[in-house]
């Protein structure tokens, strides 16, 4: 590549990859998603330009290097997705745009290794730890300052639909009281940042925390404490839990550590989960968050048991959860898990690509004795299954990097191998 091109094209490459970890932090069910300033069309038409660009840019590397085999598998997977739609729902426009247009375009760009001369997937999981990082930091100020010791007042309201029509308290436009919780007989505000929900938040900040403290070259003690302290102020049992094991995990690798005191130290976190677990199971009520998440698994074998290859269509989960659900919960129709979706709108068939991605990166990594990216991937799942992004972008960049791995790399990893 000649000098004179080499700046302009940095400057191109650091533009895609702060737009699609931008794009993937607000897919993640963000106020300024749900209440239209940014809405869930104008970030997949971002994503979509994005990705042409750099397919324009680099057309020349990305269709003339051996890339038989990588655009037959793009395409078999594509034609699989499309056919199964047709068989279910007919030719929906959206659903091809937002899902199938999409992971083809992440696969191609997380094929094209040879443009960033590292591996993309990473990349974007770094600066898309980074713009979190960030984030977290300003929540954490406002949550305090505002939200707790009322020293910075709201400086208006925002409507969005989430479940139902709502107006929470804006600060600034850059953080919002969207979700209360009631706690030992007080009542405050859960962390929730730019988002609708505290557990949404805390998926964001866990993926960076698990990020931050098995991929990247090197570990930020600040940044890993930042990360895990945010965490633990969206009173999110999930995310404290999977940050807890990323913790005690990476310990276990440390070679200078006393393994004693990290037994001890593991034995006092499954005592404090377990004694969390067990209040929740005899003092939830049926309509508690926990009992949903249990209801919405019951949902998942219900429906599998009597849609099992193709589901029951392309957004129609509400009519998946009045057939199926406690009458108690009423108009709470929404999933609780990344695997609600996929298996009761689509099936097996559907849940192939999810199921398909994991294998292959495990088998890779186990491979190669990547621990490092195993765990991570291992706590990803955990994530996932208590989360609901199964459709999201962050979802489908990691079905695509699994699905890469079908094809071998030349080139080095750039995150650590243990």
């Amino acid at each position: 590549m000649n000098k004179v091109l080499y700046v302009p094209l940095r400057k191109i490459n650091s533009f895609i990859i702060y737009i699609i970890a931008a794009c993937l932090i607000l897919n993640c069910n963000s106020v300024y998603e749900l209440s239209g300033m940014i809405s869930e069309k104008i970030v997949y038409a971002i994503i979509f330009v994005v990705i042409c660009l750099f397919c324009c840019v680099y057309r020349k590397m990305i269709f003339e290097r051996d890339s038989k085999k990588k655009w037959l598998i793009i395409l078999g997977l594509g034609v699989y997705q499309v056919s199964h739609m047709i068989l279910r729902d007919g030719f929906n426009k959206w659903f091809i745009i937002k899902f199938i247009l999409c992971l083809m375009g992440l696969l191609t760009l997380l094929w094209a290794d040879d443009v960033w001369g590292d591996k993309p997937f990473y990349k974007i999981l770094c600066v898309f730890s980074k713009l979190v990082l960030g984030l977290a930091i300003m929540s954490l100020l406002f949550w305090l300052l505002g939200q707790i010791l009322h020293i910075i007042p709201a400086t208006g309201t925002v409507h969005y639909i989430w479940g139902s029509p709502r107006a929470v308290d804006s600060f600034f436009g850059l953080h919002f009281s969207a979700q209360e919780i009631s706690l030992l007989g007080h009542v405050f505000y859960r962390n929730t940042g730019i988002f609708t929900e505290a557990p949404m938040f805390a998926f964001v900040l866990s993926v960076a925390f698990l990020n931050t403290i098995f991929l990247e070259k090197k570990t930020k003690p600040i940044k890993l404490l930042i990360l895990f302290i945010t965490i633990c102020t969206t009173v999110s049992a999930t995310g404290v839990i999977v940050s807890s094991l990323a913790v005690i995990i990476k310990l276990l690798q440390v070679k200078h550590i006393n393994k004693i005191c990290v037994c001890i130290f593991t034995g006092v976190c499954l005592l404090v989960i377990g004694a969390a677990f067990g209040y929740k199971m005899t003092r939830g009520s049926a309509t508690s968050s926990f009992n949903i998440r249990v209801q919405d698994y019951e949902i998942i074998v219900k429906s599998m048991r009597d849609k099992f290859f193709l589901g029951y269509g392309y957004e129609r989960y509400d009519e998946i959860v009045y057939q199926y659900m406690d009458p108690v919960r009423k108009f709470d129709t929404g999933g609780s898990n990344g695997f609600f979706y996929p298996l009761t709108q689509g099936g097996i068939l559907f849940f192939i690509p999810y199921l398909l991605a994991f294998i292959l990166i495990c088998r890779k990594n186990i491979k190669e004795k990547n621990y490092s990216e195993l765990f991570f991937w291992g706590l990803y799942l955990v994530l996932f299954s208590a989360s609901i992004i199964s459709l999201k972008l962050i979802s489908l960049l990691f079905i695509a990097q699994g699905i890469t791995s079908l094809i071998p790399k030349e080139a080095e990893p750039c995150m650590r191998t243990d």
